[in-house]
Parts: C-alpha cells; sequence; structure tokens
C-alpha cells in the first residue's frame, strides 16, 4: 500500500477490516487510473486533498450520505465524469461550472430544489440526470430536456 495514505474514515475503520482495505484500494487504484470510485462507502464528507491525487478523469461519490460537493472536486478541472447520485444534495453548487471539461453529470436520487442556469451554458456537458429529486425551478434554458420518473434528464444534441 501508498505510505502516504490516511487513515481510513472513523465509520470505515468501525465496519472491519474488509471495508478498510476496500477503501484502500479503491484509493490507490485512483492514483494509479485517475478514477476515485467512493461509490457506497457510507461518507458524510470527503476529504480529497488527503489522498493526494494530482489529477481526476472521473470521480464516483454516489450513493453516500454527502450533503454537500466536496470543494475540493472543483480544483481537478479534467475531471469529466461526475457521480453524486443518491446522496443528500439540496442544490448544485455554481462552481461546477468551473470544470471547464465536465461531460456527464449525474446527480440522480438527492434532494436538488433549483438548478443553476450556468449549468446549461457549460458547452461541455453533455448530459446532467437529475431524476428523483425535489426541482421545483430551472435556472436559464435547459436544452433538449427528457422527462425520466419524477425529475430531468438533460441531454445536449450533438
Amino acid at each position: 500500500m501508498d505510505p502516504d495514505l490516511i487513515e481510513p474514515p472513523l465509520h470505515i475503520r468501525d465496519e472491519g477490516i474488509a471495508m478498510m482495505q476496500q477503501y484502500l484500494r479503491r484509493i490507490v487504484t485512483a492514483k494509479a487510473q485517475l478514477n476515485l470510485d467512493l461509490r457506497g462507502m457510507m461518507l458524510t464528507q470527503v476529504n480529497l486533498h488527503y489522498y493526494k491525487l494530482s489529477s481526476l478523469t472521473s470521480c464516483d461519490l454516489g450513493f453516500n450520505s454527502l450533503e454537500a460537493v466536496p470543494d475540493e472536486v472543483f480544483k481537478y478541472t479534467d475531471l469529466s465524469w461526475l457521480d453524486l447520485r443518491n446522496n443528500l444534495l439540496d442544490h448544485l453548487p455554481h462552481e461546477l461550472c468551473a470544470l471547464q471539461g465536465l461531460r456527464q453529470l449525474d446527480a440522480r436520487g438527492n434532494h436538488i430544489e433549483h438548478v443553476p442556469a450556468e449549468i446549461f451554458a457549460r458547452s461541455a456537458l453533455l448530459t446532467l440526470s437529475l431524476s428523483n429529486n425535489n426541482i421545483s425551478a430551472l435556472g436559464g434554458e435547459a436544452p433538449a430536456l427528457v422527462s425520466v420518473r419524477r425529475g430531468l434528464a438533460v441531454h445536449k444534441g450533438t
């Protein structure tokens, strides 16, 4: 294992050796492949700077208990795929627009009520999945909306 890794969060350590090994394996893989998979790790917060990842192209934070998108996500300008599915998010931050290469954003199954207009102006963003949220307002003009069970999936035409 990489000696630079920090200890797993307490709740992961409490789950036992198998969960800790899975967590650490995912971090080591992220360093090698630039794809971070923390899906379903029961995380309430993520401090990506601890993992000392110089770059990321994909990041899966789905199926956790995050109430906010970790600020560190916004520094990964090469990020093209971000999965925030099934967390506790109540909004999408404007800072997501700083991710110039973001092509797919999956935020299904959260508590999102409003989508900022800047999200729809992103030239690189091809897919924005928002089904199963509490969306009451869409900012700006949402191109090519497709209704998907109690929510939205936005696909930009090519």
